[in-house]
């Protein structure tokens, strides 16, 4: 499983030494969490199959570390409040920008603002209930162990169907999740990009 590059992105933001929480089940979605998921998203007439770390915190911050086709870490996208950063470190790049739905989806397939992405995301915990925070347009539901988000027939153009399956979660105190974690630095040096200018055949993000 890999999750070097998430757990030194915890450790490097100065985490507190705390383990898990114990959450009962009718305690309800819990504040923090952190997953292990292997996914695949349909966008247009193309599949995208992806293995991604989270670290999330409600209401609106986020940690997605997708890793390569072969290995390694090819982004690390973080999201604190209404702002996003992208950092790719093979290419030494990275976005920066407001957390539009234009933007996100260019990243990930997902037409979504950041707190309805975040609000998503956080239904790989079973203790949620997909039901009560799909996004207009997208029908999100549990399958045979899976999280399904369907686009309706009238919903957004592009985006047709994402299923995640959760190798592994852990539900965590908030305190551990500090908003330094999701506002990283970016490094002297590295260029940045404009997804929009960016040729590609689906989300930039996915392998």
């Amino acid at each position: 499983m890999r999750r070097a590059g998430l757990l030194v992105l915890l450790c490097a933001a100065g985490c507190a030494a705390r383990g898990p929480l114990t959450v009962t089940p009718d305690a309800g979605p819990p504040a923090a969490l952190r997953a292990w998921t292997k996914g695949r998203i349909d966008v247009g007439d193309g599949s995208h199959r992806f293995e991604a770390a989270l670290a999330l915190r409600r209401p609106d911050r986020l940690l997605v570390e997708v890793s390569g086709a072969v290995g390694g870490t090819r982004a690390v996208l973080t999201l604190n409040g209404e702002d996003v950063i992208v950092l790719l470190p093979a290419e030494r790049s990275y976005i920066a920008g407001a957390a539009t739905p234009v933007l996100l989806e260019s990243l990930i397939g997902l037409p979504l603002d950041g707190a309805a992405l975040v609000r998503l995301l956080g239904t790989v915990d079973d203790s949620a209930d997909p039901g009560a925070v799909a996004a207009p347009g997208i029908t999100l539901t549990r399958e045979n162990g899976r999280l399904v988000a369907i686009a309706d027939p009238a919903g957004p153009e592009g985006f047709r169907r994402l299923e995640l399956r959760v190798r592994e979660l852990q539900r965590v105190d908030p305190a551990t999740l500090p908003d330094a974690l999701f506002a990283p630095s970016i490094p002297a040096g590295w260029r940045r990009l404009d997804p929009a200018a960016a040729p590609r055949e689906g989300p930039l993000l996915l392998p």
